[in-house]
């Protein structure tokens, strides 16, 4: 159970950690759309590689792909509909903090449940696959906490910055503990997961995208994009 509490405390410490960067970016250094432009290169990166890569992977395993479909459209719908829910039209940081926030759900299930197999197993080699999976999603948290609290941190304050990356942190230790809960249907609950978090987080790039980007800000994406890719392909 020890290595349970340290994984998903360290994959919510380093979200947090990300978070803490930020302060250390003087406002003056900064353009809005530079910031946008490389949080929604991070979030494409992972959406796709971190999770709907993944999600393929499990219905495959399953042979059952309606998950995956459902999964996709409810993200991406959630995210089409904010403009609804938060009663204010084109508000690019809360729709980029709640599609980061989606995404770390899937992650923290996905820690909980391995390390919890990997305990009831006993294995070790099964335990040792577990330990690298939080370490290399701690690891990639940095740079999706740094790029969810930039936006707030500049147009609403440190403390804001630092609270919206707590609280779209605070969701990954939750769901690892719920995980526990759900052990015996996991492959099918992380496939929604993984794919209600890939719709959502892919379809904010394409909303943000559109029209939007000089070649500053592409520039921005594409560095964002290739970041997180070579975090996902070296871990």
């Amino acid at each position: 159970m020890y290595w349970i509490i340290l994984g998903l405390s360290f994959i919510f410490l380093m979200t947090t950690l990300g978070s803490l960067l930020s302060l250390f970016f003087k406002i003056d250094w900064l353009d809005n759309e530079l910031i946008l432009a490389f949080a929604l290169g991070v979030m494409l990166s992972s959406g796709i590689f971190s999770l709907l890569i993944e999600a393929i992977r499990l219905s495959n395993q399953i042979l059952n792909y309606f998950p995956l479909i459902f999964g996709i459209i409810i993200g991406a719908g959630i995210i089409i509909l904010i403009p609804i829910l938060i009663k204010k039209e084109n508000d690019d940081k809360k729709r980029l903090f709640l599609a980061m926030t989606i995404h770390n759900i899937p992650e923290g299930f996905s820690v909980g449940l391995s390390l919890f197999i990997a305990y009831m197993s006993n294995d070790r080699e099964i335990m040792l696959n577990a330990i690298m999976l939080f370490i290399a999603i701690g690891i990639q948290n940095i740079p999706e906490g740094f790029a969810v609290s930039l936006p707030y941190k500049i147009e609403e304050g440190n403390k804001k910055g630092i609270l919206v990356g707590f609280i779209s942190s605070v969701v990954e230790p939750i769901a690892g503990l719920l995980a526990l809960i759900f052990v015996f249907i996991g492959n099918m609950i992380e496939i929604y997961g993984m794919a209600i978090g890939a719709g959502a987080m892919i379809m904010t790039v394409l909303i943000e995208m559109k029209d939007k980007f000089n070649l500053k800000g592409l520039i921005s994406f594409s560095i964002g994009f290739l970041i997180m890719t070579l975090l996902d392909l070296l871990l």
